[in-house]
């Protein structure tokens, strides 16, 4: 059995010079949703509604990400038996004030989603 899962994302062409601080996140697929409730009535942008489980600066696998817009980030998960999503954050980081989410991945998913974790004896 696979309790955990290596997750590679990869993106390329977000170049910005003012967003160095782009980063990306894994959630719980749910948690990130055009239906979450905003928290600014003048825009209609993407939400997140859960705490990210993970996440990593864009300039931690390529240092010229700023002038590529080019980065490819590696995440370890435990299988939470939930769906899970990556986030990408721009204008700032997680732990800042204003990040912007600029997408949604699809839903990522473990192959056994539901399978026990641990033999249970009786």
């Amino acid at each position: 059995m696979k309790f955990t899962s290596g997750l590679h994302v990869s993106f390329k062409n977000y170049v910005s010079a003012m967003e160095a601080y782009t980063s990306g996140s894994v959630n719980t697929f749910d948690g990130c949703s055009s239906t979450c409730p905003s928290t600014n009535d003048r825009q209609e942008a993407l939400n997140i509604c859960s705490a990210p489980i993970k996440y990593r600066f864009a300039n931690d696998s390529n240092a010229d990400f700023v002038k590529t817009g080019e980065a490819s980030l590696k995440f370890q998960l435990i299988n939470q038996r939930a769906d899970f999503s990556f986030a990408l954050f721009s204008s700032g980081c997680l732990a800042c004030v204003h990040p912007k989410l600029v997408a949604v991945s699809n839903a990522i998913r473990f192959v056994t989603l539901k399978a026990p974790f641990y033999p249970r004896l009786a």
